[in-house]
């Protein structure tokens, strides 16, 4: 009796762990429950020009990370000739191109696919601190002033009056005189982004990419994000509406400059973007070749020690088959590993 319960024990734990494992998998690594699922790809391919001078040259673009809805699968480079190194730094990643002498026009890919993910996060961003003071010429502060008073009167918090600055900004209060004379000087964003500072809002600027299938060229756009508290408000300068619009991919969100080209001049940075719907089982690959014990999967190893170990895997699930042949329909076999052994040698010899 002892033993038998060891046994319901021993079998239990098994079967919460192999549930437990399966669920894990299944949350956390994208691995699909069925075959034929399909999960929406981004590939996104940054081209980076410029015309170098005979020097040394030193090319650092900001790279994105997890966000917010997307969830980075890889990421591949072409440059050659070039020193490559990724850095990360306080407020995002950035990889850093070097070369000892570089002469003419001068081309660097980054390219980097995006799963479509619901559940992912990016990791949240510090609140920048505010600048202990905000320059206006004359008579540009007045005229600050006067339109964060105007907006501050129809706020309570922060959140509000970012938001009727940015109603102010884009010319959805009707024509202001203060704000035509503050976009004679800045341009809008800029305008956004000091208004903010003035009145003592914590914001910042950011660089995002507005996802298109089959679009070319494409340029990042700003948008500023307000912070207030644990809460953050994205603004999109152009329109003054808030909230993250569908397919906005955030480039760079620490506020600093996306491109540094050092030893070129007429540096460019452009995009080219390409959506697919492409197998689970390829996103549940690169998930899982980030490692760790329980990230383990056969899809990890060489295809060589993938073939071989999707054989033996086999031999386990025959003799399951042969045990319930015999016990619960009766059937004679050749023991219980033989009648599999065979069965496998039928398959090498394509039987």
């Amino acid at each position: 009796m002892p033993r038998r319960i060891s046994l319901y024990v021993m079998v239990a734990i098994f079967l919460i762990a192999g549930l437990a494992l399966t669920l894990y998998r299944h949350l956390e690594l994208q691995v699909p429950w069925t075959p034929g699922e399909t999960r929406q790809v981004w590939h996104v391919e940054a081209l980076v020009s410029f015309d170098a001078q005979g020097e040394p040259a030193r090319v650092t673009l900001a790279l994105p990370d997890d966000l917010d809805g997307y969830r980075l699968l890889s990421e591949h480079t072409a440059s050659p000739g070039y020193g490559l190194h990724y850095v990360d730094t306080e407020v995002g990643r950035r990889a850093e191109w070097t070369i000892r002498q570089a002469l003419g026009s001068q081309q660097i890919y980054y390219s980097a696919q995006f799963l479509v993910d619901d559940d992912t996060r990016g990791t949240p961003a510090p609140t920048p601190a505010l600048p202990e003071r905000v320059v206006w010429e004359h008579p540009l502060g007045t005229a600050a002033a006067q339109v964060i008073e105007s907006a501050r009167q129809r706020s309570a918090d922060s959140v509000s009056l970012a938001r009727e600055i940015a109603r102010r900004v884009t010319g959805e209060t009707g024509n202001d005189e203060n704000i035509r004379l503050l976009k004679s000087r800045f341009d809008t964003p800029e305008l956004l982004l000091r208004l903010l500072h003035q009145a003592g809002v914590p914001a910042r600027m950011e660089q995002g990419l507005i996802l298109e299938d089959g679009r070319r060229r494409q340029a990042l756009e700003p948008w500023v994000v307000v912070f207030d508290g644990e809460r953050q408000l994205l603004l999109d300068p152009r329109t003054g509406r808030t909230g993250q619009p569908d397919h906005l991919l955030l480039w760079e969100t620490g506020g600093q400059p996306v491109l540094e080209v050092v030893g070129g001049s007429g540096s460019r940075l452009s995009f080219s973007m390409l959506r697919r719907d492409e197998p689970a089982a390829i996103a549940a690959q690169n998930n899982l070749q980030a490692g760790g014990v329980l990230d383990f999967s056969i899809h990890s190893l060489p295809l060589e020690e993938q073939a071989l170990f999707k054989n033996i895997l086999l031999i386990p699930i025959g003799a399951l088959v042969t045990v319930i042949l015999r016990i619960l329909i009766g059937i004679r076999t050749s023991g219980t590993f033989m009648p599999v052994l065979i069965a496998m040698a039928f398959m090498h010899t394509t039987l």
